[in-house]
């Protein structure tokens, strides 16, 4: 899963629009489609806002396909599979807590 993919679940999870935050950062609701579509970069400041704002650790977004593709040995790479993994799994525990934690809010 790339980060940006991952930036929109967690978006989608907290019940919020593109335009709610992309204004609580400071950026147009455009720029933030482009970056979660991956058509634009995303800064390591603006990383750290996202992270701030979806209340995730960065390391959660440390992960990089392209790292897969570089690596060395069978080792590393089964390392980094069994990492994304993780990865993975830690973006579903948080998603749901953002759902509870919106439906606690609602309520």
């Amino acid at each position: 899963m790339t980060k940006y993919r991952l930036l929109r679940l967690l978006r989608e999870s907290l019940g919020r629009k593109q335009t709610q935050v992309a204004e609580n950062l400071g950026i147009s609701a455009c720029y933030l489609s482009l970056i979660e579509s991956g058509k634009k970069e995303l800064t390591a400041e603006l990383l750290d806002a996202l992270c701030e704002e979806y209340n995730v650790p960065s390391y959660l977004f440390s992960w990089n396909e392209k790292d897969l593709d570089r690596t060395a040995t069978r080792k590393e790479r089964s390392l980094l599979k069994r990492m994304n993994e993780y990865l993975d799994e830690l973006l579903l525990l948080i998603m749901k807590r953002n759902e509870r934690h919106e439906a606690k809010s609602s309520v």
